[in-house]
């Protein structure tokens, strides 16, 4: 498995076939349409951080994967 500890420092978000890093997104770096990120709620054990954020003015979560492989941001209620 992988700690959060081991895996948050390069993890990414891939949006539209772009990666943003977690260093970016703690330094404000958003994807479109994102206005801000709160901590990362969840981890499992294959490396995907579950967080959420604020899309376009709502609370939404999103996903972070190492690579764009099956990784997406989920603009869910």
């Amino acid at each position: 498995g992988v700690t959060p500890g081991e895996f948050i420092p390069d993890s990414m978000l891939w949006t539209t076939g772009t990666g943003y890093s977690f260093r970016e997104l703690l330094g404000g770096a958003y994807p479109e349409g994102w206005t801000g990120f709160l901590m990362p709620v969840d981890i499992n054990n294959r490396g995907t951080i579950l967080g959420v954020g604020t899309f376009e003015g709502e609370v939404r979560w999103f996903v972070m994967r190492p690579s764009d492989e099956w990784a997406w941001m989920w603009e869910g209620e």
